[in-house]
């Protein structure tokens, strides 16, 4: 579960701006819903714990050598 929080924010977040950039800019207007998922993506990257604590933990496990 660690790594699967950091991996599906971090895809919500670039395949909102590969969207963006495929819209043209169109996806940042009140007329279409991408700008809502955009800035709720935004938001689950900060939600409870950083995608930095999940990746630190990781680090630590890998380190470590404890399962």
């Amino acid at each position: 579960m660690a790594t699967a929080v950091p991996a599906s924010r971090h895809a919500a977040v670039a395949t909102c701006e590969q969207a963006i950039q495929s819209l043209g800019g169109l996806g940042m207007t009140w007329e279409h819903p991408l700008h809502y998922w955009y800035r709720r993506a935004l938001w689950f990257e900060t939600y409870e714990r950083s995608s930095r604590a999940y990746l630190d933990e990781v680090a630590d496990t890998v380190l470590t050598g404890s399962v």
